[in-house]
C-alpha cells in the first residue's frame, strides 16, 4: 500500500501536486512559518537583552470568583508560596450562592488576603475585577483566576517586562494542570503549548497584538486607568488588550511565568468553551474594533492589520474552506483522496514535532515532551474536530450574533451594556 502511494505521488506533475495539496500550501505552511518558526528563530538567535527586575512600590493581586469556595484557598496558598513576597491580595465574591464569602472571611482573619469583598448580586467578572482594582493600591495589578496555581517564580517573571516603560500589560503563560486526565485534556495541552507558549511569544516578537490571558495577566496601573479597566461584555480579556493597544501601550508576554489551570475534560464542555471564545474573537476583531484597520482613524495600526489578516486567513477562512477541500479531493481523486489526506497529515505531524520541541524549549519545560506520543491523535483532532467547531462558531456568530446574548455575563448586565 505504501509502495502504491509513493508511486502515485511520483507519477504526478508539479501542477498536479499543487492542486492536490493546495490547502496545506495556502493555510498550513504559512501558519507554521509565520506563527511559529519565524518567531522562534528570533527568540533563539536574536534574544532580547534581559532587563533588571523592576522596582515597584507595591504589587497587587486581584481575584474575582463566583461559587469558587472549593478552589480559592488553593489559589491563595499558591500565591503565598511565590518567591516574590509582600503581595497585596484582593478577592471579590461575585454574587456566589455557595459559602465562598465565609471562606474569604477565614482567609482575611488568617491574614492570607488583605481584603475579601462580597457582592450580594452577581455583576460578572469584569465588574468584579474593576471593583477589586479600585480597592487595591499596587503600581502593578495582576489578575488571576480562582482555579489557578502558579510556579513559585511566576509573579517575579510576569513583572519583568515592565522594566520597559512602554509596556502596559503582560500576559502570563497558561498550561493545563490536568493534562493527563483524559485524551481531550492531553490534546489541549499540546494546543496550549502551540497557541500560547509559542504563538504569543512569536506574536510579541513580530509586533502583533496578542490576547492577554484572562487567567493570568499583569497591568501597569496607569495603563489600566487609561482605558478604564475591563469593559462589561463578552471576551473582556481580548477587549482590554485591543483597547490598550489603541491607547498606545505595548503588550508583552512572559513565557517563564507559568500558571496552571484545569481545562475541560469532556467534548461537550470543550465545545461550549470554544464556541464562546471563537465567536467573541470574531465579534471583537471585525465588529467592535474594526477601526484599527481603518487608515483614516487614529487607532489605525499596521500591526493590527497583520494580526487581523492572520486571524481571518489562517483562522476563520481556513476553518471554513477545509470541508470544501476534503470534498474537492474526493470529487477529483476518488479513493486516492484518503491517501492524499494521510500524506498531508504526515507532513503536518513532522512540523508539529518541531513545533512542540520549540514550545517546550521556550517554556523551559522539556518534560512536556512526553506529549510527543500524542501528536498523531492531536493532528486528527485538530483537523477534523476543532476546525469544524471553529467553523460552526464563525458562521453562527456572523449570522445570529449569539455573543451579544452570552450567559457568561448576567442578563441584567448584558441588557444595560447593550
Amino acid at each position: 500500500m505504501i509502495e502504491n502511494a509513493v508511486r502515485f505521488f511520483l507519477e504526478q506533475s508539479l501542477p498536479s501536486l499543487i492542486m492536490m495539496f493546495w490547502f496545506p500550501l495556502v493555510f498550513e505552511i504559512p501558519r507554521y512559518l509565520v506563527s511559529f518558526f519565524v518567531g522562534t528563530a528570533i527568540y533563539l538567535f536574536f534574544p532580547v537583552p534581559v532587563s533588571r527586575q523592576p522596582d515597584f512600590r507595591k504589587i497587587s493581586i486581584i481575584i474575582a470568583g463566583h461559587n469558587e469556595s472549593a478552589s480559592i484557598k488553593k489559589c491563595v496558598t499558591s500565591l503565598h508560596e511565590q518567591t516574590l513576597k509582600d503581595l497585596e491580595i484582593i478577592v471579590v465574591d461575585d454574587g456566589s450562592t455557595d459559602n465562598m464569602h465565609e471562606v474569604l472571611e477565614e482567609l482575611e482573619c488568617a491574614g492570607l488576603i488583605h481584603k475579601g469583598l462580597r457582592c450580594e448580586i452577581r455583576g460578572g467578572k469584569s465588574s468584579a475585577l474593576n471593583l477589586a482594582k479600585e480597592m487595591s493600591s499596587g503600581d502593578i495589578v495582576i489578575n488571576v483566576d480562582c482555579d489557578c496555581s502558579f510556579e513559585r517564580d511566576a509573579i517575579a517573571e510576569i513583572i519583568k517586562p515592565f522594566a520597559d516603560p512602554r509596556i502596559g500589560a503582560v500576559s502570563g503563560n497558561v498550561l493545563p494542570r490536568n493534562a493527563p486526565a483524559t485524551m481531550i485534556t492531553t490534546f489541549q495541552a499540546i494546543e496550549y503549548l502551540f497557541g500560547i507558549t509559542l504563538g504569543r511569544q512569536s506574536a510579541v516578537l513580530m509586533g502583533q497584538t496578542i490576547i492577554i490571558s484572562g487567567a493570568f495577566a499583569a497591568f501597569r496601573r496607569t495603563a489600566w486607568d487609561a482605558v478604564n479597566g475591563f469593559a462589561i461584555g463578552p471576551g473582556e480579556d481580548f477587549d482590554i488588550t485591543l483597547r490598550l493597544h489603541q491607547a498606545g501601550w505595548r503588550i508583552s508576554f512572559a513565557p517563564s511565568a507559568l500558571c496552571m489551570t484545569d481545562v475541560p475534560e469532556t467534548m461537550p464542555v470543550l465545545f461550549r468553551q470554544r464556541q464562546r471564545w471563537e465567536r467573541d474573537s470574531l465579534r471583537l476583531q471585525f465588529r467592535k474594533h474594526l477601526r484599527e484597520i481603518n487608515p483614516f482613524k487614529p487607532q489605525f495600526s499596521w500591526g493590527a492589520v497583520f494580526s487581523k489578516l492572520d486571524f481571518f486567513l489562517l483562522g476563520v477562512l481556513a476553518a471554513l474552506v477545509f470541508p470544501f477541500y476534503v470534498l474537492y479531493l474526493f470529487a477529483s481523486h476518488g479513493g486516492m483522496a484518503v491517501t492524499i489526506l494521510i500524506a498531508s497529515m504526515l507532513f503536518s505531524l513532522f512540523l508539529d514535532i518541531i513545533t512542540l520541541f520549540f514550545a517546550a524549549l521556550i517554556a523551559g519545560r522539556l518534560r512536556w515532551l512526553w506529549l510527543l506520543a500524542f501528536l498523531p491523535g492531536y493532528a486528527l483532532f485538530s483537523a477534523y474536530v476543532m476546525r469544524f467547531v471553529r467553523a460552526y462558531a464563525y458562521i453562527n456568530e456572523w449570522i445570529f450574533r449569539p455573543s451579544e446574548h452570552d450567559d457568561f455575563v448576567p442578563e441584567k448586565i448584558r441588557t444595560w451594556y447593550e
